[in-house]
């Protein structure tokens, strides 16, 4: 405080008060101390008392034992902040106070795009949108392979060829292809896409007994969204049971379009599904209406048996 003291009465051939540069202390010490709080709380992972309060948790096995190694985790906050953490331990064993300790934020530039991305001119979703939606996000359980490989920009490349695609098929809406209201941005940088929201996919809906499927009728409305597609010179490229959602009416909702491109064009992001496309994943690189095909004929017959996995 001597030092203080010996600065204000310095001060006074300046024109300031020993009260006016308290007072001035005082507000920086205050107004740093907020900032440097505000900047705590951001950083800080929130406390985790549920393994429903992460967006997604995963195992991953030894590959010639099989055993459980690590359980990984992630979570997009309220804020859409990305925490990502992991255990070398099976989830059954870990406690979320672990978890808590183990989740770090990500900086947002390793997840997200800059927006407006260069190039690409997207709409943003409604603010004021209400109702059952869903934010399709980067995939967190890609993360760390990207990180790996230097590769963090693809994470959501692929989200982004989709915002475009949805964007477009927007103006030509059909009952059978996801509803897309827009992009979310926060903090300039694009989070992700806002669409309609159904609780299942084929693959899940069928697996855990939701409800029974009319195959004919079916099968009948996925083709109709397909020929929807190919009319305006696009293929899906990736059609399986997981990227087909069930209305409450019973009938399919064609979903992820990360691998949709102009037909004949070279597949940058997504190259189909090992079982649902006809060779192997590294031959299947050009955008064709004929993957759509194949692929509609295999869970056509899929559904006569379908066979799950663990």
């Amino acid at each position: 405080m001597q030092g203080f003291f010996w600065w204000a009465q310095a001060s006074r051939g300046i024109g300031y008060s020993p009260t006016s540069l308290l007072s001035l202390f005082t507000f920086w010490g205050t107004s740093w101390l907020h900032i440097a709080y505000t900047r705590l709380t951001v950083l800080m992972a929130p406390q985790i008392t549920s393994w429903d309060d992460l967006t997604e948790v995963w195992e991953q096995c030894d590959d010639e034992t099989g055993e459980i190694q690590q359980t990984y985790f992630a979570l997009f906050d309220s804020n859409e902040s990305f925490y990502y953490g992991m255990l070398e331990a099976p989830k059954a064993e870990i406690t979320f106070d672990q978890v808590t300790k183990a989740l770090s934020r990500v900086p947002d530039e390793e997840v997200f795009t800059r927006c407006p991305a260069p190039g690409i001119e997207l709409i943003q979703a409604p603010a004021t949108l209400i109702g059952d939606l869903y934010i399709k996000r980067p995939d967190p359980r890609m993360y760390k392979v990207m990180k790996e490989h230097n590769a963090l920009s693809q994470l959501s490349a692929a989200l982004l060829a989709e915002a475009e695609v949805l964007q477009s098929l927007s103006q030509h809406l059909h009952p059978n292809i996801i509803r897309y209201y827009g992009c979310r941005v926060i903090r300039g940088y694009f989070i992700g896409i806002v669409l309609d929201k159904h609780p299942h996919d084929l693959y899940s809906y069928l697996k855990n007994q939701v409800g029974t499927i009319e195959k004919r009728s079916f099968i009948a409305a996925l083709e109709f969204s397909l020929r929807h597609l190919h009319a305006r010179g696009l293929a899906h490229n990736d059609l399986t049971p997981n990227n087909i959602l069930v209305s409450k009416e019973g009938m399919p909702v064609l979903i992820d379009f990360g691998g949709c491109q102009p037909i004949g064009t070279y597949l940058k992001h997504i190259r189909g599904t090992h079982g649902w496309i006809d060779g192997a994943i590294k031959d299947h690189n050009t955008s064709k209406e004929e993957h759509d095909v194949s692929a509609l004929a295999k869970i056509s017959a899929w559904l006569d048996n379908p066979v799950f996995g663990r």
